[in-house]
């Protein structure tokens, strides 16, 4: 799914995936073993093993251009309407020599009415 940001209840789970291929040139890759995630809460407070499943991390192909790793891809779990909007940062990491570098930023709501 590529998304700036998105709503779900605190018991929801499911993965979301950012896709970096449309500033990548052919051949390219993602290193996932560069690649990162991180979680914050509204409050800046660093929150990753709460909101996400870091085992899930992993590369897909690119949801928009369809080229091979080129996208992150992680599940995310709980959460709670206090701590919301949760900011979602995906890092991701290229092949090359020196790597590229982007970073994908997605607000998570947590709204249980």
């Amino acid at each position: 799914m590529a998304l700036d940001n998105f709503t779900k209840q605190s018991w929801e789970e499911f993965r979301i995936d950012v896709d970096f291929g449309l500033n990548m040139g052919a051949g390219e890759l993602l290193e996932l073993s560069s690649c990162n995630f991180v979680g914050t809460n509204a409050s800046g407070a660093t929150c990753t093993s709460l909101i996400a499943d870091m085992t899930t991390l992993t590369l897909i192909n690119g949801t928009s251009t369809g080229m091979t790793n080129t996208s992150l891809q992680i599940l995310v779990r709980a959460g709670d309407e206090t701590n919301s909007p949760y900011k979602l940062t995906f890092y991701g990491v290229t092949d090359l020599t020196p790597p590229h570098k982007w970073e994908k930023d997605i607000a998570m709501k947590i709204k249980e009415t």
